[in-house]
């Protein structure tokens, strides 16, 4: 008897531990035998905080790490990496969630194809949170993007589920913020590629000839206008589209696009610095000002116009405070706006970005006038 009942007890931690045990009730939907559901996110790792060279591929169970002294990973500088996150979030319930994000240092987070988190700049540990409305089984396309640099970080991504904590009695509407399991994390499968069949279709039937009958049509005067309509493009609808998300919390604003002319920087040479002279950013932060968006369009227009260009982003400060925190700022101004032209389009390759801090002047650094000089960020032409 002692025998049978521990079986029954083995048998049932082989059943609550299955993987794939959650998510068919979940997500409604069952799994071939032998074809465990993949649960979790896909995770990449690059070197620097640019997504530079990757350097490791895996799955995941979940979004939760936090550091001061190991690596994440062998393969994985702890002081200056990034990283991406994918999967899809399958809700267990219908209602508004909370999500809560702890980080450091940069981070942005899409979720049902929407923005809702860009922060995307160094930081001490911080706690971001955005409401939404979810519908029960989704799935919600999870994306997220984070970098770290110098000493220690975290990445962690917790939610509260609507409704009170059943737990805590006497407190209607608390919720308990737990780390997002892997059961409600859906990492697919790349998808197979299928062979091609040969199809010997019948050859069609020519069609009859039919008799036209000839219709007089009177032509409307033709108006010449200077001005050129926009031809009007019909988006396809997807046939697989996500349930609405919607935001309870205001997140970031969309830029307009402006079809207008913009002009390009021309007369450029290899290896010679042209200065965006039109970018600003939060005082000794690398915050990029709404400002700066026309000069940085107008360097989208010109790699658009020349696709062989190849650049470097150089980030300047003046002389005054730390040179250590100088050439940190400056690096991290030179990536924001790489991240910039890189959201408007241009391919990764394309671009690098590094700090040279207060080590390359334009003037003194006797007066603001001298030193507003130095602060600077330009690019550099490194193949034409």
């Amino acid at each position: 008897m002692r025998n049978f009942s521990l079986l029954l007890i083995i048998a049932g931690m082989m059943f609550h531990n299955h993987p794939a045990s959650g998510y068919a009730a979940l997500a409604g939907v069952g799994q071939e035998p032998g074809n465990p559901t993949p649960h979790g996110v896909h995770a990449e790792y690059y070197r620097g905080t640019h997504f530079g060279e990757k350097i490791l591929s895996r799955a995941e169970p979940q979004i939760n790490y936090q550091w001061a002294n190991q690596t994440w990973a062998p393969e994985i500088d702890e002081l200056n990496f990034s990283a991406k996150w994918h999967g899809k979030l399958h809700p267990p319930v219908s209602g508004t969630y909370r999500l809560i994000m702890r980080v450091d240092d940069g981070i942005r987070l899409w979720l049902g194809g929407k923005l809702l988190v860009d922060e995307w700049h160094s930081q001490s540990v911080t706690t971001y949170t955005r409401q939404v409305k979810l519908k029960a089984g989704g799935p919600y396309d999870l994306k997220i993007e984070y970098f770290n640099h110098h000493g220690p970080g975290a990445m962690q991504l917790f939610w509260e589920m609507p409704g009170e904590n059943p737990s805590l009695a006497g407190t209607p509407g608390f919720r308990s913020r737990e780390i997002i399991s892997g059961k409600y994390l859906f990492n697919p499968p790349a998808p197979l590629t299928p062979k091609p069949v040969a199809v010997n279709a019948p050859e069609k039937p020519a069609k009859p000839a039919v008799p036209l009958t000839p219709v007089v049509i009177r032509k409307p005067p033709v108006v010449k206008s200077t001005a050129t309509a926009p031809e009007k493009t019909t988006k396809p609808a997807s046939a697989s589209a996500a349930p609405p998300i919607t935001a309870g919390v205001s997140g970031n604003t969309a830029e307009k696009v402006v079809k207008a002319e913009v002009k390009t920087f021309e007369g450029l040479e290899k290896g010679k610095a042209v200065v965006l002279r039109q970018i600003s950013f939060e005082q000794s932060k690398y915050i990029l000002l709404p400002d700066s968006y026309a000069e940085l369009d107008k360097l989208v227009t010109t790699l658009e116009k020349y696709p062989r260009l190849q650049i470097e982003i150089a980030g300047h400060t003046d002389g005054v405070g730390d040179p250590r925190l100088n050439q940190a700022l400056s690096e991290h101004r030179a990536i924001v706006v790489a991240n910039y032209l890189m959201r408007k389009g241009i391919a990764e390759n394309r671009l690098s970005a590094k700090g040279y801090g207060s080590s390359r002047p334009l003037a003194g650094n006797a007066t603001e006038a001298e030193r507003s000089q130095n602060r600077r960020v330009e690019f550099v032409i490194k193949e034409n």
